[in-house]
């Protein structure tokens, strides 16, 4: 039987929820994005971390990066790429 083999997916957990949560794409040359914000000061804030899945050719490429709306703050991005399985 066939069977959905996603290229990538997310699992995690939180607290207060009992099961964990895990998630993909539903195709195997889809993509995925998760953008977490964050409290500062008691306010939603600008910063936020967004976690990106795609492909390029033959490969899928993983990407975490900060960002902000106020242009002076720098911040890095961390990228792994690997081979895709066919």
């Amino acid at each position: 039987m066939p069977r959905n083999v996603r290229p990538f997916w997310l699992s995690g957990w939180m607290d207060g929820i009992s099961t964990e949560i895990s998630t993909g794409p539903r195709s195997g040359d889809g993509c995925m994005r998760l953008k977490i914000n964050i409290r500062e000061d008691g306010c939603v804030s600008d910063k936020m971390m967004i976690i990106e899945g795609y492909h390029l050719g033959n490969d899928i490429e993983l990407q975490a990066s900060i960002h902000s709306d106020d242009p002076g703050e720098k911040f890095g991005v961390c990228r792994m790429r690997v081979k895709r399985d066919k």
